[in-house]
C-alpha cells in the first residue's frame, strides 16, 4: 500500500469535495471585483515580504488571481479548468485531488517565504493539474474558442516545450517557477513514468534479440566468434590458405593459425 493510500484511508473523510467549483466562483468573485475597483489586484498576489508584515490573506487568496484579465479569455480559461478539474476529481477522489492541489499550494508558500521579494500568482499550479490530466486524457478533444476540436495532448506538449525552455534558458525566477509547475506531476506520476521507460526498454531489447535469433548467420570468425548479424559493421574476410577456406574478422585476418585438411 502505497503512502498516499495510507494518507487517504486515515484523513479521506477530511477532504473537500467539489473543490473545483469552489476555485472557479473564487475566481469569478474576484475578477469582479478586480473589475469595480482595478486597485484590489495588489491585495492579491503572494509575497512573502508582505505576509511577514501582517497580510496574512495573501496566503489564501492568490489561489483566486484570475489568470487573464480579458473577460472572454477568463471565461474560456474557467470552462477549460472546470472540464479537467472536475474530471481528475472524479478519477482520482475527492482526497487525491487534493493532496495534488495542497502539494503545488504548499511548495508555492514555501518559495514565497524562502524568496520573500518575489510576487508569486497561481498560474503554475493550474498548469500543473492540466499536466496530469493530459496525462490521464491524451485523447480527450477540447474545444479552442468553443469551435475548433483539439486534443489536449498536443496542448500538453507545447506546454511540456515552453517548460523545457524555461528551465534551460529562463532566469532565476522562471526556473524556479517551471520547477513548482512540474514537481508534483513528478511525485505523482514519476514511478509510473519510470516503469514505462523500463518496460519500453524491455520490449525493445527484446525484440532486438529476438530479430537477430530470426535472421541467419552465414559469417562466423573462426577466432573470436563475431558474426555479420551480432556486428553489422564486422568485416567479412577469409584467408585463402586455409583448408577449407576459413572466415575471419577484420582482426584476426592477419594473426592466426592456418587451418590444415586432416
Amino acid at each position: 500500500m502505497s503512502v498516499l493510500d495510507k494518507l487517504e484511508r486515515r484523513f479521506g473523510r477530511l477532504a473537500i469535495t467539489n473543490l473545483t467549483y469552489y476555485l472557479i466562483i473564487g475566481q469569478v468573485i474576484t475578477y469582479i471585483l478586480v473589475t469595480i475597483n482595478p486597485g484590489y489586484t495588489r491585495f492579491l498576489s503572494l509575497s512573502g515580504q508582505l505576509v511577514l508584515k501582517g497580510e496574512w490573506w495573501r496566503i489564501f487568496l492568490f489561489l483566486f488571481i484570475p489568470v487573464v484579465d480579458n473577460p472572454f479569455f477568463a471565461a474560456l480559461a474557467w470552462y477549460i479548468f472546470y472540464l479537467y478539474g472536475t474530471q481528475l476529481e472524479r478519477n482520482w477522489g475527492a482526497f487525491r485531488y487534493l493532496v495534488y492541489i495542497l502539494i503545488s499550494y504548499l511548495a508555492t508558500i514555501i518559495t514565497a517565504f524562502l524568496f520573500p521579494t518575489w510576487i508569486l500568482g497561481n498560474s503554475h499550479i493550474y498548469t500543473s493539474l492540466f499536466l496530469a490530466f493530459a496525462y490521464l486524457y491524451p485523447d480527450f478533444i477540447l474545444y479552442i474558442f468553443f469551435i475548433l476540436p483539439l486534443k489536449v495532448k498536443w496542448l500538453a506538449l507545447f506546454t511540456w516545450i515552453w517548460l523545457a525552455i524555461g528551465l534551460l534558458t529562463g532566469n532565476f525566477y522562471v526556473r524556479i517557477m517551471s520547477v513548482l509547475t512540474i514537481g508534483n506531476f513528478l511525485i505523482f506520476f514519476g514511478n509510473t513514468l519510470l516503469t514505462h521507460i523500463r518496460l519500453n526498454l524491455r520490449s525493445s531489447s527484446r525484440s532486438t534479440i529476438g530479430a537477430l535469433k530470426r535472421k541467419k548467420v552465414y559469417h562466423v570468425c573462426q577466432v573470436c566468434k563475431r558474426n555479420e548479424v551480432a556486428d553489422p559493421e564486422m568485416q567479412i574476410l577469409y584467408c585463402n590458405d586455409c583448408v577449407p577456406q576459413t572466415c575471419y574478422c577484420e582482426n584476426h585476418i592477419e594473426n592466426h593459425t592456418h587451418r590444415k585438411a586432416n
